[in-house]
């Protein structure tokens, strides 16, 4: 995960509140078809999608992005590629690449996908892009941001907020939501992001052992380009444990 500038604090958590509860549309239930049950929730499709858009804009405004426009288009076709045999395919999703050297990708609520123009000098193959982009295309797809989201505010504190339109609250979503993500996910979202993200990437035509593959190359240049691989080491579980796993996860579709 890329290092957020602004924690969230003080009147700044009330902000926080205030801007999740603008996009609830009651106690609802959803089907995720990640876990194939039905999921009670607080925050929309629309409202996840909503979230997802604002905090985009700033996280663009924020780092900036990469203009080759056949670079882009190339991300942008496997993106959509492995998108389309994701559990939740109709979702708008984009893909665009962060103009810093730090290796690492991440996602907003909704499909607001990102690689950073480091982790574009890493991977040898397509296979292997392609299973970065199905990893986060799987945390949209099990909504694991929305799922800390509620769990990080509490249902009972959201009822007791009044709601609020005003378009200052809206402005500051951007900064919640990458404090949010700031906190990282869990070791077992990781790992269940790498479980889905072979899954899209081989439904989608590609080598399932790209994820490993890339694991692999990070690992090997890590002693060259510490620095900027660190970031991506420091927000994911043991690189190790997630070689192992994955290939063996690839091996189930051989």
């Amino acid at each position: 995960m890329l290092t957020i500038r602004k924690p969230i604090t003080g009147h700044r958590l009330l902000f926080f509140m205030f801007l999740s509860v603008l996009f609830l549309s009651g106690c609802a239930t959803v089907y995720n078809p990640v876990t194939n049950k039905d999921e009670s929730t607080l925050i929309s499709e629309k409202g996840e999608i909503q979230i997802g858009q604002e905090a985009a804009i700033s996280l663009e405004k924020q780092y900036g992005l990469v203009k080759d426009t056949k670079l882009n288009k190339h991300l942008s076709s496997i993106g959509n590629k492995v998108a389309k045999k994701c559990g939740r395919p109709n979702l708008p999703y984009t893909f665009k690449i962060l103009k810093t050297d730090d290796v690492n990708a991440l996602t907003f609520p909704g499909g607001a996908i990102y690689v950073t123009e480091g982790l574009l000098k890493e991977y040898e193959n397509d296979s292997q892009l392609a299973s970065v982009l199905g990893h986060e295309i799987g945390h949209v797809c099990a909504r694991h941001i929305i799922k800390k989201m509620e769990a990080q505010i509490g249902y009972s504190v959201l009822y007791g907020i009044l709601l609020s339109n005003s378009k200052k609250d809206i402005q500051n979503l951007s900064n919640t939501a990458f404090s949010l993500l700031s906190l990282g996910y869990s070791r077992q979202d990781e790992f269940q992001a790498d479980e889905l993200g072979i899954k899209y990437a081989y439904k989608a035509g590609y080598d399932p052992n790209g994820m490993a593959g890339f694991l692999k190359v990070l690992k090997k240049n890590h002693k060259s380009n510490a620095s900027h691989i660190d970031v991506f080491f420091s927000t994911h579980p043991h690189i190790d444990d997630r070689i192992e796993r994955s290939e063996e996860i690839a091996g189930e579709y051989k």
